[in-house]
């Protein structure tokens, strides 16, 4: 009877070292799996990372280059603008040119500020600073239906110095 007692014994041990086997290999299995659904997540995200970076390059690439295009076009849609508002060439008899400002019938430019606008797109300073000496409020006065300024007019004809001249005489004046 011992030995059947022992023998029940034995095989319970054995029953219960296999049961703790089984559990051993299950958790080594899950340990396992997590471990490789980590890895597989990191280089996911690794990959999206990589891809976004590239859709970002991508992007600003593409935004530049389209900058750089809008701006190409914008000059040349003023330089077309400022032809169609009334901007003739005359040959002057020194040998200079001259332009004319027949904005009167062009409903781009405010009439009164005609000259105005046309000092700024020709970068004259002089003429500028006559006017707003005798009109000392146009100078931030909307000169355009667009609602531009003398000085947004000047900056969108690249007249830097005209520019610079206007932000001094305006600083002049604020003191």
């Amino acid at each position: 009877m011992s030995t059947n007692g022992d023998g029940d014994e034995h095989n319970h041990e054995s029953e219960e070292t296999r049961q703790q086997r089984i559990e051993s290999s299950n958790i080594a299995g899950i340990e396992l799996m997590l471990s490789k659904f980590v890895d597989s997540l990191a280089h996911s995200q690794r990959q999206m990372l990589e891809t976004q970076a590239q859709n970002q390059q991508h992007l600003l690439e593409s935004l530049t280059c389209f900058s750089k295009g809008l701006e190409d076009v914008l000059k040349h849609q003023n330089k077309a603008l400022a032809n169609q508002t009334g901007e003739k060439k005359v040959k002057a008899d020194d040998g200079k040119k001259q332009k004319t400002a027949e904005s009167a019938a062009d409903p781009y430019v405010v009439e009164e500020y005609a000259k105005l606008f046309w000092a700024a797109v020709d970068g004259e300073w002089n003429r500028a600073k006559e006017f707003f000496e005798k009109h000392p409020d146009a100078t931030t006065k909307p000169i355009t239906s667009e609602s531009e300024t003398t000085l947004h007019i000047a900056i969108r004809c690249g007249e830097w110095k005209f520019v610079e001249n206007m932000v001094n005489f305006g600083g002049a004046r604020s003191s």
